[in-house]
């Protein structure tokens, strides 16, 4: 199932192994992070997100399930997505 609207979308949601995330960068300064449902940062993307259109492959396998945060944007604006790990 794909879970979101417009620039950020996560598939397959509820993830196994892999999250797959498409987005749409406004800027070279975009930022990825996953944070668990209490709030704790649990992932930090260290790669490139250039301008435009992106496609990201985040493994996941190693969370907990459960619900997570995914939030990625600007340090002015910013767009969060629910998914679960399986």
């Amino acid at each position: 199932m794909l879970s979101g609207v417009g620039k950020l979308q996560v598939f397959p949601n509820p993830a196994i192994d892999v999250l797959n995330v498409r987005l749409s960068a406004i800027d070279n300064d975009q930022m990825l992070f996953i944070y668990n449902i209490a709030g704790q940062l649990i992932y930090e993307y260290n790669g490139s997100i250039d301008s435009g259109e992106n496609r990201l492959e985040i493994n996941v396998s190693s969370f907990s399930s459960g619900m997570y945060l995914l939030t990625t944007g600007t340090q002015t604006k910013r767009e969060t997505i629910k998914f679960m790990k399986l």
